[in-house]
């Protein structure tokens, strides 16, 4: 500790404060202590803020990437459905591609593939858990 110089005039209380205020006197070692941690606290605080903004940006997009494959895993089962299809008719291919008397919201009519791929798309997607997988279809 080092040493403080008091005047011999001084009143106790100046000398207290002369106490206090040395440089290496154990309350002024825990008030730079106290304020390195508020510091340190501070800027801990600030780079959780910053941690748990990065954590739900990538949470969003990783909710975008899950829904992206969901809609992805059914437009490959309606091919597949498709191909299936296609391939069991042989020579007869042509009745595919026939109107299958459904038509699109816009009028447009289905064809009997159209059909074979929504049944398959829709069946996929209440197999993954998608209440409402026509909602994810075009058309």
């Amino acid at each position: 500790m080092s040493e403080v110089n008091v005047p011999p005039s001084a009143t106790v209380g100046d000398a207290l404060h002369s106490i206090l205020e040395a440089v290496d006197s154990p309350l002024a070692a825990l008030e730079r202590v106290a304020g390195d941690t508020t510091v340190r606290l501070a800027a801990l605080q600030s780079a959780l803020g910053e941690q748990r903004g990065r954590i739900a940006d990538l949470e969003r997009q990783l909710g975008l990437a899950e829904a992206r494959l969901l809609v992805e895993t059914m437009h490959a089962a309606g091919l597949a459905a498709q191909a299936a299809h296609l391939l069991g008719l042989g020579p007869d291919v042509s009745v595919a591609t026939e109107p299958s008397g459904e038509h699109y919201s816009d009028g447009a009519p289905k064809t009997r593939l159209a059909l074979v791929y929504e049944a398959a798309f829709d069946a996929k997607g209440h197999e993954l858990g998608v209440a409402e997988p026509e909602q994810f279809r075009d058309g």
